[in-house]
């Protein structure tokens, strides 16, 4: 059966902190990756590749990260991203009836 939204299995099955996602951002895969703003434990993130940004957010239910969304660059600013993957994320949170653990 295949996941919905996908799990992201190269990820460490917990939060993640800041020192992670500026380590994953200077990866030679990503161009670059951005915390959700405000976040004491990283529990969302953007990773902006060459043409596209991927929305990940951490499932405290099952301990994995799953891949939300992803956008064209070429269709939005890093900062668009970043309020569509909060956007993705709420909505996320609400359809599965788990609003409550944003």
């Amino acid at each position: 059966m295949e996941d919905d939204p996908p799990v992201m299995e190269s990820l460490p099955k917990q939060p993640l902190t800041e020192a992670n996602i500026k380590e994953i951002g200077e990866s030679d895969a990503v161009v670059g990756a951005m915390s959700f703003p405000g976040e004491q434990e990283v529990r969302g993130f953007v990773l902006e590749h060459e043409d596209s940004f991927t929305v990940l957010v951490f499932d405290h239910r099952t301990e994995t990260w799953r891949k939300l969304n992803q956008y064209d660059k070429d269709e939005i600013s890093v900062q668009t991203a970043i309020q569509w993957a909060v956007d993705d994320r709420t909505e996320w949170f609400a359809d599965t009836g788990r609003l409550s653990e944003l």
